[in-house]
């Protein structure tokens, strides 16, 4: 939400647009099930957020994520 901590934000919007090249990695195994546990809604309000903080900070938005 708006009052979420913009880097556990970030982590989240990272691991979305990245899934693909951490699913091999055994380490990340437990990150990848919290995030696939996830409803849409709230994947698509991380990503949403995330662009948010970074328009705030005068950076680029980045490309919306593909759903697992």
């Amino acid at each position: 939400g708006d009052d979420a901590c913009p880097f556990t934000t970030f982590y989240w919007d990272f691991l979305l647009r990245h899934r693909a090249t951490f699913a091999g990695n055994h380490r990340m195994a437990m990150p990848l099930k919290n995030l696939d546990a996830m409803i849409v809604q709230e994947r698509t309000a991380i990503a949403a957020r995330a662009n948010a903080v970074r328009d705030s900070l005068g950076m680029r938005p980045m490309a919306a994520p593909t759903s697992p």
